[in-house]
């Protein structure tokens, strides 16, 4: 059976409002409007973090003289404890009163929540545990399967990797005699370029026409030696 918490109207006077000033519930509760007077009409409100927490079907009631009636509040069972205001008003504003209602975590459902989750996570646990296995004997299997079979892990002598790392190259020579037969062509290219440019520059006698071909003569050789020396 839900929680009950009482509210007395017209006790003392027209449109009076007795209740308590703050109330802690665990769950849905219901608000009992007892009318100790003449008929009334009454509106309830949930303000602040209690209407977040607390719903809440019909909000204006009619109390006959002398009746009583019962008001149910559901709850949203999140797991946190939230306060807030039930506000409960008479005669259309006439009286207002704001109960502070605090609405606790089930302790039974808490330790079930707890239960279920331990559990769960048990088994999450143990999950992945056995994941993490399987994979570790995956990767050691072909861990030792590349071992055995790979063929980078062999050599015809039998060295192994570490083998071939370890042995050293033979040294490859460079004929020195390249260079010097390089530079040697480069000269005599370019003492003929020369001699044929001199013999140009004093056969046709022109100043602008020699200037022309020494240009000639000095980027062929350029282009000669940058071909052979590079």
């Amino acid at each position: 059976m839900s929680e009950s918490l009482p509210v007395e109207l017209n006790a003392g006077s027209v449109h009076a409002i007795d209740a308590p000033d703050a109330v802690t519930v665990r769950g849905p509760f219901h608000l009992e409007l007892s009318n100790a007077g003449g008929a009334v009409h009454v509106h309830v409100h949930l303000a602040d973090d209690l209407s977040e927490a607390a719903r809440l079907k019909e909000g204006n009631h009619y109390v006959e003289g002398g009746g009583t009636v019962r008001v149910p509040i559901g709850t949203v069972a999140d797991g946190d404890e939230v306060t807030g205001h039930l506000e409960v008003v008479t005669g259309y504003g006439a009286e207002r009163e704001r109960i502070e209602v605090t609405i606790a975590p089930d302790d039974g459902g808490r330790d079930d929540a707890g239960k279920t989750g331990g559990h769960d996570g048990s088994q999450r646990a143990g999950g992945t545990a056995g994941e993490d296995d399987s994979t570790a004997r995956t990767v050691s299997t072909s861990a030792r399967g590349t071992k055995r079979g790979h063929p980078m892990e062999r050599s015809t002598t039998g060295m192994g990797v570490r083998g071939l790392a370890n042995r050293s190259l033979p040294d490859v020579s460079v004929p020195a005699g390249g260079d010097a037969r390089e530079r040697l062509t480069f000269v005599g290219l370019a003492a003929v370029a020369a001699a044929v440019g001199v013999a140009v520059i004093l056969t046709v006698g022109d100043p602008v026409l020699s200037f022309v071909v020494a240009v000639v003569v000095v980027a062929a050789v350029a282009a000669a030696g940058w071909l052979l020396l590079w």
